[in-house]
């Protein structure tokens, strides 16, 4: 789950990025060959015009060329250098390097093509390409696109857990659990950010993140099963485990609003870690997994994520910032 929340960030982020992109080339780098996630990445190539794709993982050097058959993003060059050496090649060198083994990419760029020489670690010139400019197809609908707005709608009222097809059905595969989730706000937060998530259950600072359809609950105190469903109105307030509902105090400790230490106080460089997250989730993530103590985060503005080490009694207003204590009082 905490890997498909960092590729749904970073493919939003890469097609924002992209999309307003004006430089003369469009050169894409990551770990992973485009041969996983194809679709999305043939996408990309076609909407956004870009010119080669870099990976590698692959322990060997793979060139090819713009148009070449077997090019699964044709039009873009594929380079594949996985040869550095650090690690055991794909299969043994060849003493005069001639093979794929090992080597590297020399690339020289002018104003109108790349042109891409593999070397292997002999200083052999195993394949050659020239890339021409791609120039994007705007026509093309949007690859990856805003998250559709939904919302959290409670199942059999306060004091239900989740079960799948039936009363009975509460297979530890249906979920994934996160411990020591604050709220049951940052759950429903934490669900949204999952493209397979269908609802949570919160109870006793445990989430449990639902990832099959939710079709039934039993009763079982202290605890909320939230369904996620297509946008129609506001997500509910969960009440705490005794059953009571937060009040207007505890919730002016949140959106719109910084940290602090005491009432009338300034924040201290003392009184927090500074961090950087492409989610409020992902921030919400470091203070839970911190080894230091984490008494709450500031997220905002932008990518700002400040875990803080002292107890968080008081807030002030301010845009783009979210406050959340991680212990509410």
């Amino acid at each position: 789950a905490w890997f498909h929340e960092l590729w749904d960030t970073q493919m939003r982020w890469l097609e924002e990025r992209l999309d307003k992109s004006t430089a003369t080339w469009q050169i894409v780098v990551t770990h992973f060959p485009p041969k996983w996630a194809t679709n999305e990445w043939h996408c990309f190539a076609e909407r956004y015009g870009i010119d080669m794709h870099i990976s590698g993982h692959l322990h060997f050097q793979s060139l090819v060329a713009q148009w070449d058959d077997q090019n699964v993003l044709k039009g873009s060059t594929v380079l594949i250098s996985g040869g550095g050496g650090g690690i055991t090649s794909e299969f043994a060198p060849h003493a005069y390097g001639d093979d794929d083994a090992y080597g590297f990419m020399h690339l020289t760029f002018s104003k109108d093509k790349i042109k891409i020489e593999a070397i292997s670690h002999g200083g052999v010139i195993r394949r050659t390409a020239t890339q021409t400019q791609r120039w994007p197809n705007k026509n093309r609908g949007v690859c990856i696109g805003p998250p559709a707005a939904k919302h959290f709608e409670l199942q059999g009222g306060p004091g239900h857990a989740c079960r799948g097809k039936d009363e009975h059905d509460d297979a530890g595969t249906n979920y994934d659990v996160v411990q020591n989730v604050p709220t049951p706000e940052s759950c429903m937060r934490r669900c949204r950010s999952i493209m397979e998530c269908k609802g949570v259950e919160y109870g006793n600072k445990v989430c449990k993140i639902w990832t099959v359809d939710i079709k039934a609950t039993v009763p079982l105190k202290g605890f909320s099963c939230l369904k996620l469903l297509p946008w129609n109105g506001q997500d509910p307030q969960v009440p705490s485990v005794d059953g009571s509902w937060p009040s207007a105090a505890l919730r002016e400790v949140g959106r719109g609003y910084e940290c602090r230490s005491s009432k009338g106080t300034h924040e201290s460089f003392a009184d927090y870690d500074f961090n950087t997250s492409p989610t409020l989730a992902g921030c919400e993530l470091l203070c839970l997994h911190s080894t230091e103590k984490c008494t709450g985060i500031e997220y905002g503005p932008r990518e700002n994520c400040l875990l803080w080490r002292v107890p968080i009694t008081a807030s002030e207003p301010r845009k783009d910032v979210v406050c959340i204590p991680a212990v509410v009082p």
